[in-house]
């Protein structure tokens, strides 16, 4: 009885009206899609460059890479390599002790003139570094 009733409802149901886009609007939305597909695949070159033909470094149990000339070893997590982009984003940023990994938050992003990274101690003080990621 269930089942009748659901499908009386089908038959009463209108059918939905399809928008029709003008050769115009449809560029548009074209163009748009072009530049999400154009900025995804950017950067995916970014990532790519940036974590190819690295040292990864397990401490305790976790993957890192090492950023170069920092004074202290400072590592970050292979994992948010994904997040490194031409735009600052936070980062966690850690340091090795003996007992554990300390972690501080910080920024980075991308400098795409010279393919290396920018890494902002602060994240309230801005104030970017030019750094590389230790290679093979």
């Amino acid at each position: 009885m269930g089942s009748a009733n659901s499908n009386k409802r089908l038959w009463r149901m209108k059918p939905s009206k399809k928008k029709q886009y003008s050769a115009e609007e449809k560029r548009e939305i074209f163009e748009q899609l072009n530049q999400k597909r154009l900025s995804t695949e950017k950067r995916a070159e970014v990532i790519r460059q940036q974590c190819h033909n690295k040292k990864i470094y397990k401490i305790h149990g976790r993957e890192y890479f090492k950023i170069v000339d920092m004074g202290k070893a400072h590592y970050i997590s292979v994992g948010s390599c994904i997040n490194i982009s031409c735009e600052p984003s936070r980062i966690s940023l850690y340091t090795s002790n003996f007992s554990k990994m300390e972690e501080k938050k910080g920024l980075i992003k991308v400098d795409s003139v010279s393919n290396r990274i920018l890494v902002s101690y602060d994240t309230q003080r801005i104030s970017f570094k030019l750094f590389m990621l230790e290679g093979m």
